[in-house]
């Protein structure tokens, strides 16, 4: 019974490292979006280069979020 007791704490303790670690890359896109934002406001990259990044960003967040839910 404690073997099982301690397997089940464990598999707790892993599901709130994971939504930590979810947690953290979804604040982790949040702050590239506010940074690439300011480059575009201060002219530091173009138009193009925010759409572009902006892309990459939504797809990395997609990939995370499509790993997440598997």
């Amino acid at each position: 019974m404690k073997v099982i007791d301690r397997l089940k704490g464990t598999a707790q303790f892993n599901e709130a490292v994971e939504a930590q670690k979810e947690e953290l890359r979804i604040g982790v896109m949040d702050v590239e979006r506010a940074e690439i934002r300011r480059m575009y406001e201060t002219g530091e990259i173009s138009s193009e280069q925010l759409k572009d990044l902006r892309r990459m960003i939504n797809y990395i967040e997609s990939a995370t979020l499509y790993e997440h839910t598997e």
